[in-house]
This record gives structure tokens, C-alpha cells and sequence, in this order.
């Protein structure tokens, strides 16, 4: 959505606007005033209006007249907005009531198609957005683990998980450790007061002693075999002395049971050690797995040439963790 990208300013108040019933009823019910003043002499879209359904001069007016949009002098272009919406629309974030209200081009957020978490947690702009919004909304939320025992330092990654101070990771990037540091996106320590470690999964949750001015993730258990995921974790970097934090962009391939009975979702994205704990994330920025170890026999990759897999922990199992 090239057009979308160039002004998310419009977008965030264009998401606002329409989600406004469910989230907003302040700003539900000033929209409702403004428009229905406006068009109080015009039956028919006075009809419509009852029913919550908008045209681009509708939100260009009400946006303008309450200067949310255009005090800088800056204004909206309709046809602009035409576009938008029908973008929208074909992404089924919008829907149109065909020939119900006589073939306006009216629109309405679409309430059957976008789950309710998607609008409460402020999510349906990352799906507008694309993935590069998406990466640098939680690119704060990832850290850096550093796991000292023995005198050997190994790198792992953790995410912020639904509040502003828990982390989530793997137990083996924390387990058996002389000692933990933490590092956000800049490098700084972050400070922690305990980490409890899952008896189930390859879990692990790090609280710490301040809040995160970070995005946390939120989990979802909604699934589809290829629908694309990115992770964004510190992986080993061959030649390099420092750990970088990293994105890589796969798809959801299988969903898998290991010897042991541990679930996985398998996934193309590519990962490699230091992944530990990063989060799988979908497309409306939803944490959907953890990454854990790879899906690897060496016996089996020298014998007979069998590659690695890379397997994510369901994020439903973080609840037997946090509770």
C-alpha cells in the first residue's frame, strides 16, 4: 500500500475514526455531531449515518473542522482519500453496502472480518501499514540476552509480552547462568528483579524493576499454513563482533510434534543461534511463537543429508508461565 505509507498521520486518525464505536465512545459521539449538523438537512445521508456508514468527505470534513488534521495549513485530498478507502476496502479492513444506501460510495469498518483484539490492542494500523511499520513499531520491544556461565558469554533474545514489564525468552537462554544482562535496541542494561522459568515449555519470564516506553506484543493462537511471519531476535553474525539485532521475513509452513510431545510451528524464516527467544510475529504484529532450538539431527544432516528445520513454541503456551 504505497499510497497509504507516504502519511500515517491520515492513517492513525483515519483508524481512530472508524474504530471510534468500539474504543472511543467520546469521539464517537462528536464525530456523530459534527456530521449529523453538517448534514442535517439530507434525509438520505442522515439515514446512512445512523447505520455508521461514512463517505471521505464525511472524515475529511469532521477531521478538518475539529483540527485534527490541516491547523499546519496542510490539506486533504479527497480524491487522495478515494483511494484509501477502496484499498481498504479490497483488504477488507473497510466494506461497502453495495446498493443498499443507493450506490454512495460509503464505507464502515469491517466488524465480521477484523477480530475485536485487533482493534482494542491498536493493531489494525500495523495491517494498513505494512511490515516495515510494523518492524520499527516493535524494534524497542526486543532485547538482547547475554548469558555468562563459566567464564563463556552466548547471546539470546527476549520480547515484551502484553504489559510494560515482563520479557519473554527461552529457558535456555537463562538457565544455569552465573549471571544475565539484559540490553534494549541502544545497548543500555535494562535492570530485572527475578526470572522464573517454566517446568513445561522452553519458557522463561524476566520481570523487570521499571516499565518499557516500548509497544509490548500481544498473543495470537490464529494460524494459517503460509501466511508470512518476520522475527526480529539477535542472531550470530559470522565476522562480526558486536550482536545485531536482525529481521527476518517466512512463512508458516507446518505444525509439529517432537519426540518429547512439544508442539512447534515450523517456519522458513531463517534463524541461527542467538534467535533463541525471539519473537514469531504475524502480520497485524501480533507475537504468534517463541523461537527455540532448530529442528536439527546432526547424524541424520551427515548421513543423509537431512536439513534443519527452525520451530517456534506456540504463544498459548506463555500462559502456563505468566499467570
Amino acid at each position: 500500500m504505497n499510497i497509504i505509507n507516504k502519511d500515517e498521520k491520515l492513517i492513525r486518525l483515519l483508524v481512530d475514526f472508524f474504530v471510534a464505536k468500539v474504543n472511543n465512545e467520546d469521539l464517537y459521539q462528536e464525530f456523530k455531531k459534527v456530521t449529523f449538523e453538517r448534514n442535517k438537512k439530507e434525509t438520505a445521508k442522515l439515514k446512512r449515518l445512523r447505520f455508521d456508514y461514512f463517505d471521505t468527505d464525511d472524515f475529511a470534513w469532521f477531521v478538518t473542522q475539529t483540527g485534527r488534521y490541516g491547523a499546519d495549513g496542510v490539506k486533504i485530498d479527497v480524491h487522495h482519500l478515494d483511494t484509501v478507502f477502496d484499498e481498504l476496502a479490497q483488504y477488507q479492513i473497510l466494506k461497502k453496502p453495495g446498493s443498499i444506501f443507493g450506490g454512495e460510495q460509503i464505507y464502515t469498518l469491517n466488524y465480521e472480518n477484523i477480530p475485536k483484539e485487533l482493534i482494542q490492542s491498536d493493531l489494525i494500523i500495523n495491517l494498513i501499514m505494512g511490515w516495515q511499520y510494523t518492524v520499527n513499531r516493535y524494534a524497542k520491544s526486543v532485547f538482547k540476552i547475554e548469558h555468562i556461565a563459566n567464564g563463556d558469554t552466548s547471546i539470546g533474545t527476549a520480547f515484551l509480552f502484553q504489559n510494560k514489564n515482563v520479557i519473554i525468552t527461552n529457558a535456555h537462554c537463562v538457565d544455569k547462568a552465573e549471571k544475565i544482562n539484559v540490553y534494549d535496541l541502544e545497548d543500555n542494561p535494562i535492570m530485572y528483579d527475578k526470572i522464573v522459568i517454566s517446568d513445561k515449555f522452553d519458557l522463561a519470564a524476566i520481570y523487570l524493576e521499571k516499565e518499557i516506553t516500548a509497544d509490548p506484543l500481544t498473543p495470537s493462537t490464529e494460524i494459517e499454513i503460509l501466511s508470512e511471519v518476520v522475527t526480529i531476535g539477535y542472531p550470530s553474525i559470522p565476522l562480526t563482533k558486536l550482536a545485531y539485532q536482525v529481521i527476518h521475513k517466512g512463512e508458516i509452513n507446518a505444525f509439529v510434534e517432537d519426540y518429547y510431545g512439544q508442539d512447534y510451528i515450523v517456519f522458513s524464516a531463517k534463524t541461527s543461534s542467538g534467535n533463541s527467544g525471539s519473537p514469531l510475529i504475524n502480520k497485524a504484529g501480533q507475537v504468534i511463537g517463541i523461537v527455540a532450538s532448530e529442528l536439527f539431527e546432526k547424524e541424520a544432516f551427515f548421513e543423509k543429508g537431512k536439513l534443519p528445520y527452525y520451530g517456534a513454541i506456540p504463544s498459548k503456551h506463555i500462559d502456563t508461565l505468566i499467570k
